[in-house]
């Protein structure tokens, strides 16, 4: 029980839980913008990989802006930076996002919203890790040292 509670207050721990917060609220605004162009125009219920990207632009400002102040507690300069860096890795969690999505749609025949969910659970991982480590950790000690 203790090693519970003290994995509880690990900060690591408690970045994840942030993160999982402002990706849930993402994810509320991701939904709403996809099932708005698949629901709401036949080009998109045909084109849902389309719609899935565009959901995806449409959402990523809200999360960086959120996980940068609220979640990994950011307030240095060199916001570009780490703007251009966030987008990048989400950029790449997209790329996973897609191919699950397609492959769960496509391949084992899921109903979209369920696949799009699935694949949103499986990249929160790969989202998580990569945005600690790169966006919030290594950038902004590379802005740091380029100032000097």
């Amino acid at each position: 029980m203790s090693f519970l509670l003290s994995l509880l207050a690990s900060p690591i721990v408690g970045q994840m839980v942030r993160y999982a917060l402002v990706g849930l609220s993402t994810t509320v605004i991701d939904f709403g913008v996809y099932i708005g162009l698949t629901r709401g125009f036949s080009y998109f219920a045909l084109h849902f990989l389309l719609a899935n990207a565009i959901a995806f632009v449409c959402d990523i400002t809200w999360n960086f802006h959120w996980n940068r102040k609220w979640t990994f507690g950011i307030r240095a300069p060199g916001v570009g930076y780490q703007y251009a860096s966030f987008f990048v890795v989400a950029s790449l969690g997209l790329l996973w996002n897609q191919l699950l999505l397609a492959e769960f749609v496509r391949g084992l025949h899921l109903y979209d919203l369920i696949a799009k969910m699935l694949a949103i659970s499986i990249v929160f991982f790969w989202n998580f890790s990569m945005q600690r480590l790169v966006t919030f950790r290594l950038v902004p000690s590379l802005v740091n040292r380029l100032r000097k």
